[in-house]
C-alpha cells in the first residue's frame, strides 16, 4: 500500500483553470509535419468552470522535476458534471484554419515568416529557391510552408514539436547510442514492415528551353526550371516517412527524453533481413501518457539509410 505522504509521479500547472484536480495528460508530436495534440483530462465543481478559453499554459512536471512547460491552444472541450477532457493544440489555429495571401523572396524567408513558433529555424536548401519570388494564394499558413518544408532539401523531413519546429536531415548521423538489448524483452514491442524504401528516382537538367511541362489533359501547366529541384524533392520528401522499411514502437515506463527528428542507434533489435541487430533510427512518433501515479512513453523509431 502506498504511503499518504508519497509524491505522485506526475502533476500539471495551468493558471488559467485555477484550481483543478489534474487526472491525466496526453501528448503526441510526430515527424512528417502533422501538428502535434494532447488531451488533458481533470476534473473541478461546475460551478466554478469557465470552458471559453482559448489557450493554456501548460507545464507537465514528472519525477518532482520539471521536464514539458508548453502553450497550446483548446479544439475541443468535453465536459459532464465536472469531469472535463481537453484536446489541444500546440500551434495557433489562424496557422491551419485562415487563408492568406502573401509574397516571399525566396524559401528561407518565407519558412522563417510563417514559421508558427517564436524560435528560429535554421535551413539548408539544395532546392535553389533561396533567391525566387514565392507567391501564397489564398492558402492557410499550414498548407504553404508544409509545401516548402517538403521542397527545402532532398532527405530533410520537418517535425511541429511542441514548442519548435525542427528539420530532420536524414542523411545525418546518430547523435545518441541507445541499448535496449537487455530490457527489450520486458517492453512493449510493436514491429511494421514496408517494402518501399528502395525507391528510385531520375530527373532531367531540361536547360534548353527552361521549361518542364506538365499535362493534365488540357490546358498544359508549366513550371520553371528553378522549380524543377524543389518539385522534386517534394514528391520524394512526401513519402518519406511512409516507406521507411521497419518501425519500432516501445512503450517505456517512463519518460524517454527523445523527441521526433532525432537519429539515434539501437542496440539489440533485428529489422528485415539485417545480419546485426544494430541500426540507425529515426524518432518518427512519440506519445507521452501521464497521469498521477504513472508515465508511459511510448517511441515509434524508423530503420533509415543514411546514404
Amino acid at each position: 500500500m502506498s504511503s499518504i505522504t508519497e509524491q505522485p509521479k506526475t502533476w500539471v500547472k495551468i493558471p488559467q483553470l485555477g484550481k483543478f484536480q489534474y487526472s491525466g495528460v496526453i501528448l503526441e508530436e510526430y515527424l512528417g509535419g502533422k501538428l502535434p495534440v494532447g488531451r488533458l483530462s481533470f476534473l473541478k465543481d461546475p460551478e466554478e468552470e469557465n470552458l471559453d478559453i482559448d489557450s493554456l499554459d501548460l507545464k507537465l512536471i514528472m519525477n518532482q522535476e520539471k521536464e514539458i512547460e508548453v502553450k497550446c491552444y483548446c479544439e475541443v472541450v468535453t465536459n459532464y458534471r465536472g469531469e472535463n477532457h481537453w484536446d489541444l493544440t500546440f500551434v495557433p489555429k489562424d496557422f491551419y484554419q485562415t487563408y492568406h495571401r502573401a509574397e516571399f523572396n525566396g524559401i528561407r524567408n518565407l519558412i522563417s515568416s510563417l514559421n508558427p513558433y517564436n524560435a528560429a529555424v535554421i535551413i539548408n536548401t539544395d532546392c535553389n529557391l533561396d533567391n525566387v519570388k514565392i507567391y501564397q494564394n489564398s492558402i492557410s499558413d499550414y498548407k504553404q510552408i508544409m509545401k516548402y518544408l517538403l521542397s527545402a532539401k532532398s532527405k530533410c523531413i520537418p517535425a511541429f514539436r511542441f514548442e519548435d519546429l525542427y528539420l530532420c536531415d536524414l542523411t545525418g548521423t546518430p547523435t545518441r547510442d541507445i541499448d535496449v538489448s537487455s530490457v527489450q524483452r520486458s517492453l512493449v514491442r510493436t514491429v511494421e514492415r514496408n517494402k518501399f524504401w528502395n525507391r528510385k528516382s531520375s530527373s532531367s537538367s531540361n536547360t534548353k528551353n527552361g521549361i518542364l511541362n506538365v499535362h493534365y489533359k488540357d490546358p498544359t501547366q508549366s513550371i520553371s526550371k528553378d522549380f524543377i529541384k524543389a518539385l522534386e524533392n517534394y514528391l520524394s520528401n512526401s513519402e518519406l516517412v511512409q516507406a521507411i522499411p521497419g518501425k519500432i514502437s516501445y512503450r517505456f515506463p517512463d519518460y524517454m527524453d527523445l523527441r521526433v527528428g532525432d537519429l539515434v542507434t539501437l542496440r539489440g533489435v533485428a529489422v528485415e533481413n539485417q545480419t546485426t541487430t544494430t541500426g540507425n533510427y529515426v524518432v518518427l512518433e512519440s506519445k507521452l501518457e501521464c497521469n498521477l501515479s504513472n508515465v508511459f512513453h511510448t517511441i515509434t523509431f524508423g530503420a533509415y539509410d543514411s546514404n
